[in-house]
């Protein structure tokens, strides 16, 4: 059944279509399609979000870009591989674990960077020729004591 977004007075209320249905208004654009989703779906995927990230704030980020994607992606669901809240939850968790890489990835590269520094290293190790004439420049205006 194809579904027009833009629903007719004499069409059902969006909250009786099916999950099927609404990605295929999701897909078309609908954004009251995708609230519904977000209504049904929210909270099941953020269940399943919160223990992989162990933190409410990074899960609750990951839940709102996954949203944010199935805008774009709605129109690569099909309905013959399986039920729209698995599809959902497969880029849920894929989100999730995307986002722990990239933090683990971010957190070794801190790390390997702080610990190439030897100590006592200055920020920069060495000036170009405008620094030091003017560094000389500001020497040389300095009262002799």
């Amino acid at each position: 059944m194809k579904l027009n977004h833009q629903m007719s007075s004499t069409a059902p209320s969006i909250s009786v279509l099916e999950d099927t249905e609404l990605m295929e208004l999701t897909a078309s654009g609908s954004p009251a399609a995708l609230g519904e989703l977000y209504r049904r779906h929210s909270s099941i995927m953020f269940s399943v979000l919160l223990p992989k990230l162990h933190d409410a704030m990074e899960a609750e980020d990951v839940l709102h870009d996954v949203f944010l994607k199935l805008k774009s992606k709605a129109g690569g669901y099909r309905k013959e591989e399986g039920k729209p809240i698995a599809w959902m939850l497969t880029i849920a968790r894929n989100a999730a674990t995307d986002k722990l890489r990239r933090h683990t990835t971010h957190r070794k590269y801190v790390d390997l960077k702080v610990n190439e520094i030897p100590p006592h290293t200055p920020a920069h190790t060495g000036l170009h020729a405008d620094e030091v004439a003017l560094l000389t420049a500001e020497l040389d205006a300095l009262p002799s004591q």
